[in-house]
């Protein structure tokens, strides 16, 4: 007999909901948000701070490239400002230049965010698999005294 999504190691009527909803909230609100649905707090609030020191740095770094972008502007002279292919010429010298880093700061932040999603999934899945089955209270009511 095949076991259905909603049982795990034998366990019928033991659904994975849990883990399911952990994943979806850490794919939509972000890194964190699945291991606090799991009552994680420390990991949750740890992979919330890397997120958000990730996300402050990309900015940061993009901040410093727009500066440095608006100072050569102010340098320009009028006919060069002029030429609608100065600005293009000047955001692909400084991608190019920085592509490296870019590249890098955004696939660190796409990986930190699939290893939170697949860790709350695997996570609530763990617990739900280490969890004592439930307790009937009922269960001696059946049996004639």
């Amino acid at each position: 007999m095949e076991k259905s999504t909603g049982e795990l190691n034998g366990q019928s009527g033991r659904p994975l909901k849990k883990a399911v909803y952990a994943a979806i909230f850490s794919t939509l609100f972000g890194p964190g948000a699945g291991q606090f649905y799991n009552r994680q707090w420390l990991k949750g609030s740890l992979f919330a701070f890397m997120f958000m020191t990730g996300l402050l740095g990309l900015c940061v770094f993009l901040g410093a490239k727009a500066k440095v972008a608006i100072e050569i502007l102010a340098g320009a002279s009028p006919e060069r400002l002029s030429d609608p292919d100065f600005a293009y010429q000047l955001a692909q010298r400084i991608m190019q230049e920085n592509a490296l880093a870019l590249k890098s700061m955004t696939w660190g932040i796409a990986i930190l965010w699939i290893a939170s999603v697949a860790d709350a999934f695997l996570s609530a899945r763990k617990t739900i698999a280490s969890a004592p089955p439930p307790v009937n209270p009922f269960k001696d009511l059946d049996t004639p005294v």
